[in-house]
């Protein structure tokens, strides 16, 4: 079952429905079933791997086993990388690397003094509107909220529902206009030049914020919906100004996961470096076991060395300071982007032609100036290279981003009943589906 699909929306649907008719004792079983029901929809392996999760994780948790830290890390590694390897991945590995993170953080966290029941526990695991791309909880936070699942509350819907259409928005307005630009330069790198990467990758690092955000968001307001509060995953990374503190509001339940079980254990007994070494490696190979992944993570962590004991020294205007770190992080996405590593060796060959980059400042300076109308339905060109993008939709995409970065906050402020009129009115005109899936389903 695709989650950006109308049968998503009418299962959401019939699940709230149910859930709302059933006595207090039924609901989380309803919540269980439900969850079951929609990992199966998508595949019948990753059914059975996450039940194995659920059942292994719980019992090895409790049990008296010698070194039973170790066995549980061991068996979810195996799990989790069973999908990675690239000979072995029959399927996309949906979900996997998300729950197998939060099986961990149990074992990590709790004791067998503890006691905690199995559905609760198979709750925390299984939570369909998270399930698939985080946000990563701990049992602390959303295991608990599993265990005392209330009525559906008036003062919930139209907040929850503000969130899901705020997040519906980001991916259908903003991330699959930018990804169909991006997806025209990175299938065909050889046919552009030096320029057209700068546009492209700008684009890239908008839209990877907008449509993992946006899945978040969908995420959350179903969960809101029912009263369950799940953790924020982003708190407006880009206007940081130091790579520390964009790692800290770039997928912040990843980056406390990690902090909390690999980094602080680290450093406790190692220089810092040895620790970010660490964590950046297990970073790549989180995301994927291949070389431009592992690209990616050098990268960043030069740059964090370079951020952490160079520029944060110097006395800078915050200005210039944001545009360093955000001049890193655009450059970091270019290896993460790429299909394979031999794409970073084309993008290294690309010349910047100023001609190309007049031709196609002039074709949309005619487009506006000349015959705005006949035109808006033409695709967009670069070096006689089509972008598979209207003019039309190209405008759309730049004034959305625009207005973001201008109104989002005031947009936030607006009463959760009226956002999600305005929301919804923005999602039904200016909406586009190209049918490309979030980009963190992948991971």
């Amino acid at each position: 079952m695709d989650i950006i699909s109308i049968n998503y929306l009418l299962f959401v649907l019939g699940v709230l429905i149910v859930y709302q008719s059933l006595p207090p004792k039924a609901k989380k079983f309803w919540i269980l079933l439900a969850s079951l029901t929609f990992y199966g929809s998508i595949s019948f392996t990753l059914f059975l791997t996450l039940i194995f999760s659920i059942f292994f994780n719980f019992w090895i948790t409790f049990s008296r086993l010698k070194y039973k830290t170790w066995i549980a890390v061991i068996i979810n590694i195996l799990i989790l990388f069973s999908f990675k390897f690239e000979d072995s991945s029959f399927l996309l590995p949906i979900g996997v690397s998300f729950f197998t993170f939060q099986g961990l953080s149990f074992v990590f966290d709790y004791s067998k003094k503890q006691k905690i029941q199995l559905i609760d526990f198979a709750n925390y695991m299984s939570f369909f509107p998270q399930l698939i791309a985080g946000p990563i909880e701990s049992f602390n936070h959303l295991g608990a909220q599993m265990n005392n699942l209330a009525p559906i509350q008036k003062k919930n819907v139209f907040s929850g529902m503000s969130l899901m259409l705020k997040g519906l928005v980001f991916k259908f307005v903003i991330a699959n206009r930018c990804g169909l630009i991006v997806s025209s330069f990175y299938d065909e790198i050889t046919s552009y030049d030096g320029w057209f990467l700068l546009f492209a990758n700008l684009l890239f690092t908008f839209q990877i914020l907008f449509d993992f955000s946006g899945y978040c968001f969908i995420a959350m307001g179903i969960a809101k919906i029912l009263g369950i509060s799940l953790s924020k995953n982003f708190t407006s990374p880009y206007r940081s100004t130091s790579l520390s503190d964009f790692w800290k509001k770039w997928h912040t339940t990843l980056h406390k996961w990690f902090k909390s079980y690999v980094f602080i254990p680290i450093v406790s007994y190692y220089p810092f470096w040895v620790a970010a070494v660490i964590v950046f490696f297990l970073s790549s190979i989180w995301h994927g076991i291949e070389t431009h992944f592992l690209i990616w993570g050098l990268i960043c962590l030069l740059f964090l060395f370079f951020d952490k004991y160079l520029i944060q020294k110097i006395k800078l205007p915050k200005l210039v300071k944001w545009i360093i770190t955000f001049s890193m992080i655009y450059l970091s996405w270019i290896p993460f982007r790429v299909s394979k590593s031999g794409d970073i060796t084309n993008i290294l060959k690309l010349n910047f032609k100023l001609d190309n980059l007049i031709q196609f400042l002039a074709d949309h300076t005619y487009v506006l100036k000349q015959d705005f109308m006949n035109n808006l339905s033409s695709i967009c060109q670069y070096n006689n290279t089509s972008l598979n993008i209207t003019y039309f939709d190209f405008y759309i995409l730049t004034v959305g981003i625009l207005m973001w970065c201008l109104f989002s906050k005031k947009i936030n402020r607006l009463n959760p009943f009226y956002k999600s009129i305005f929301l919804f009115l923005v999602l039904g005109l200016l909406g586009y589906d190209n049918s490309t899936p979030f980009i963190y389903f992948q991971f």
